[in-house]
């Protein structure tokens, strides 16, 4: 029984890492991941769009002037949510855009916290539930520490 619990397990992993060793992971396999940049620490235009590619070691945000790296041992936090924890809004961060708590009626706010330089940095990006459900077990695994989601309401 624990050789088949253990068999399953290595399985759904498999799967999860060769589906985003191709780096875009979407809903519908046919249509890449849209994300809106909506804050953070970096020097991003407001509200350009990208794409999240998930790779081996880290997380990727490429848009149209750049790109983001953040490697998966440098992230201490992650959450998905309606707006800004609390916690994550108080946090002196030397935002460079804060999110304007927009997405609550469509769009949630993916967070994400992470080390660079012994600074703490900061990327939120906005995303539906539907584009960002297939991320959240993948990361989950990638990161080995849990998002936080406040909102289940897309995930029924």
């Amino acid at each position: 029984m624990a050789q088949r619990k253990l068999f399953l397990l290595l399985s759904v992993v498999s799967l999860l890492a060769a589906s985003s060793a191709f780096g875009l992971i979407s809903a519908d396999a046919g249509k890449p991941s849209f994300f809106v940049y909506a804050g953070g620490t970096e020097h991003i235009q407001y509200g350009c769009q990208g794409q999240l590619e998930v790779t081996s070691s880290s997380m990727i945000f490429r848009y149209t002037h750049g790109s983001v790296t953040i490697p998966y041992h440098s992230i201490t936090h992650m959450e998905y949510r309606p707006k800004l924890s609390r916690t994550v809004n108080a946090m002196k961060l030397g935002w460079v855009a804060k999110p304007d708590e927009s997405g609550r009626n469509k769009n949630l706010f993916f967070t994400v916290l992470y080390l660079e330089n012994h600074r703490t940095h900061a990327l939120v990006l906005k995303v539906s539930p539907d584009e960002m459900r297939p991320y959240l077990a993948v990361l989950e695994i990638h990161t080995g520490m849990r998002i936080h989601v406040w909102d289940y309401r897309g995930f029924d």
